[in-house]
């Protein structure tokens, strides 16, 4: 505030400074133009109509230096902002392509089929099992930052439950900012390490590179640790270009769990969604978002700490509604919150940007100087016991 009002007075200051000396200039202008008067009116038969007409244009000169002053400031504004988008579109690397055609035109009679960087037809649907396979996957956020994800390898078989964990900044976000391609691979200075392969990332047998950003990221779906709501119907944020079926939208609700709360409002599907969803509550916003992801059908689901923000009790609905409505799926799930991933099929474990553990919990949780051992025990052993019986529960290990 106190920056704002500083230089908005030093704006002002030069405003006055300008209007002092403009009406200097106009008073000097008119001036001028009243000797020229006197002069003429003395030497020559100077109609007082033509006199004062002369002087009124002469005294109207600041008017227009000011407004002639105003209008370049104005304009120099203006470019500045023609300036600002030059420089976006021509500086500033662009994202990869919506989509990709063959020799670059959409077909007319099937403008919806997608095709990879090469021409060829992707197969339908895509993906079809959610396997995903990463190689020595390297990314930094700008040309000149350090990597962030450095060299990580996995293989992730279609329809698995993976939990991600790691302590702050071990680059499990970036992970998922790679698969949607919101950050590109760092291709070109890609650190070589005896002879290691350029960093890709395989879904069903295709590389997302290949791939346009239509595709890939309607083929994905996300439930962050914020929902995005927005204001309208709940059937405009479930199905936004009208694709489904009054059917298929219940579907999806009853399945996770939102068809008792859904009503309870007054219109259904037509029921007024407020401005961020403020009138759900967190864990029906994410549940509002976990319909969205199973009405799109996607293979491949990412939870970005989406119970987080949630209670205990919230956090085990969703976490049953993941389990039943989205069998077959490979789901991906980032979290904080350890109990929250000891039911995986397996845990990958972030470390200073490389998959540090990668196994079931079972594996991890037996290796006493592993990092997911460590990370258990640092809440304290009463915890650490509670959280290793329970994992052993759900995963009905004897």
């Amino acid at each position: 505030m106190n920056k704002n009002i500083r230089e908005f007075y030093n704006v002002q200051g030069a405003i006055r400074w300008l209007a002092v000396r403009l009406e200097l200039i106009g008073t000097g202008i008119s001036l001028v133009a009243s000797i020229c008067i006197v002069i003429a009116a003395k030497n020559s038969d100077l109609s007082p109509g033509l006199a004062g007409l002369s002087l009124t244009f002469a005294m109207s000169i600041t008017n227009l230096l000011g407004h002639t002053v105003r209008t370049f400031a104005e304009l120099e504004a203006g470019m500045n902002s023609v300036e600002r988008v030059l420089h976006y579109t021509r500086n500033i690397e662009q994202e990869a392509p919506y989509e990709y055609y063959p020799d670059g035109k959409v077909s007319a009679e099937k403008p919806n089929e997608s095709f990879s960087i090469c021409g060829s037809l992707l197969p339908k649907p895509w993906p079809s099992k959610g396997n995903i396979v990463m190689k020595n996957v390297q990314m930094r956020y700008r040309k000149d930052s350090p990597l962030v994800l450095k060299g990580v390898n996995i293989n992730i078989e279609g329809g698995e439950r993976i939990g991600i964990v790691g302590r702050t900044g071990g680059g499990k976000s970036s992970l998922f900012l790679s698969l949607l391609r919101l950050v590109e691979l760092d291709y070109d200075n890609y650190v070589l390490e005896a002879q290691a392969d350029e960093p890709s990332i395989i879904i069903d047998g295709v590389n997302i590179r290949d791939v346009g950003l239509h595709t890939l990221r309607g083929s994905i779906s996300i439930v962050p640790q914020n929902p995005v709501i927005f204001s309208g119907t709940v059937r405009s944020n479930l199905d936004p270009y009208n694709e489904h079926t009054d059917a298929e939208i219940w579907n999806s609700i009853k399945l996770c769990n939102l068809e008792s709360a859904m009503h309870e409002l007054d219109a259904g599907l037509d029921s007024t969604v407020a401005e961020g969803g403020e009138n759900f509550s967190q864990g029906q916003r994410q549940l509002l978002s976990l319909s969205k992801a199973l009405l799109n059908n996607c293979k491949i689901l990412m939870l970005d700490e989406a119970t987080s923000s949630v209670d205990m009790e919230t956090d085990s609905i969703i976490q049953e509604t993941i389990a039943n409505a989205f069998k077959g799926c490979t789901i991906l799930t980032i979290a904080h919150r350890l109990q929250t991933v000891l039911d995986s099929d397996r845990i990958l474990v972030m470390e200073d940007g490389k998959a540090g553990e990668f196994d079931t919990p079972e594996e991890l949780l037996k290796n006493e100087d592993g990092l997911m051992y460590q990370m258990v025990h640092a809440y304290g052993k009463k915890t650490a016991d509670r959280l290793i019986e329970g994992s052993r529960r759900n995963l009905n290990i004897a």
